[in-house]
């Protein structure tokens, strides 16, 4: 059985999308990406679209020093 129901599932925001926002690559990164993941999985989005808009909010909350 491929056991499809039982995986997880796939992290809708990643590294590229920070990227896309001006931050550049460092530690700072899993925090940001381990964040996302967990509002994903709660259901705060769905889409990458509306993980972007949650992405910004919580880079506007406390913002990154690159």
């Amino acid at each position: 059985e491929l056991a499809i129901q039982d995986s997880a599932p796939k992290a809708l925001i990643l590294g590229r999308h920070l990227i896309e926002l001006g931050l550049r690559p460092g530690p700072h990164f899993h925090n940001i990406l381990e964040r996302c993941y967990e509002a994903q999985l709660e259901g705060e989005f769905n889409d990458i679209e509306s993980g972007k808009t949650y992405l910004k909010s919580i880079l506007s909350e406390s913002p990154i020093k690159n």
